[in-house]
């Protein structure tokens, strides 16, 4: 009989070979250190749901996303035992906090700016103008700040569906992304990475990602898209895709109220 021996955050990553999501559940239960009762609770779901999971009665399909969420994982990983790119350390909600340059904040007393549209943060773009007139109390300036409503959930936990964020107008163009020599101003591109951007590829609608950038000897030159969601996908940047930037998100307003 195959038995776990957890005794670090990280040594359930050694059972991955197992080929049974029960036994993944229970491990990475145990690595975070709850009982069946407190995965249950954060679930709000039956303790008695969790145990068919893990003995593998049942299989937690209906609630895969949120499972995945709660145990700080992919659901690649609880699927198939391994990440989609295991090579690369996902962010976390506190790495993100950290480099993202990013804040919250109380609606302050200053001037207003009208919530100009609402834009997708999610993996089907949409840039929808709003019926409505919508206006916030913004510190930034009104020249070069422009108001959006999140719409989607792959910006989660950083960004929430519903937020207004405060956004800073750039237009930043790159035709043609050749690894080998990268973009004519890689200065730029790199002072873009992790900063969380209203982009358009190919033209196309514009959505809401974090941008990552990387160059080295081995790889190239590497522009991705990313939601913050874990079970989001990146989208890389080809040679054949050309990518604008037409903003750069400085603040983030959320009515707290919606999420208690």
């Amino acid at each position: 009989m195959l038995k776990f021996v957890i005794d670090s955050k990280l040594l359930y990553r050694d059972a991955i070979f197992v080929s049974d999501i029960g036994a993944r559940i229970r491990a990475r239960r145990k690595a975070l250190g709850w009982t069946q009762q407190e995965l249950a609770d954060k679930l709000r779901i039956s303790i008695t749901s969790v145990n068919a999971w893990e003995v593998g009665r049942s299989k937690p399909w209906d609630h895969l996303v949120p499972l995945a969420t709660a145990l700080k994982e992919t659901t690649d990983w609880l699927l198939t035992g391994k990440d989609v790119a295991p090579k690369e350390k996902p962010l976390t909600t506190a790495d993100v906090a950290k480099s993202a340059e990013l804040e919250y904040a109380e609606l302050p007393r200053m001037h207003q700016l009208p919530v100009v549209a609402t834009i997708a943060a999610n993996h089907l773009p949409t840039f929808v103008e709003t019926k409505e007139a919508e206006f916030v109390d913004i510190r930034y300036p009104r020249s070069n700040h422009y108001c959006l409503r999140v719409k989607g959930q792959s910006m989660r936990p950083m960004i929430l569906e519903g937020d207004i964020l405060i956004v800073e107008k750039v237009y930043y163009a790159l035709p043609e992304l050749l690894e080998e020599v990268g973009p004519a101003d890689k200065t730029l591109w790199k002072s873009l990475s992790k900063k969380v951007v209203c982009a358009s590829i190919d033209n196309d609608d514009p959505i809401l990602k974090r941008i990552l950038v990387s160059d080295s000897k081995s790889t190239g030159f590497r522009i991705r898209l990313r939601g913050d969601n874990p079970v989001s996908e990146d989208i890389e940047i080809q040679k054949e895709n050309s990518l604008k930037v037409f903003g750069i998100v400085k603040q983030i307003m959320r009515d707290p109220s919606k999420y208690e």
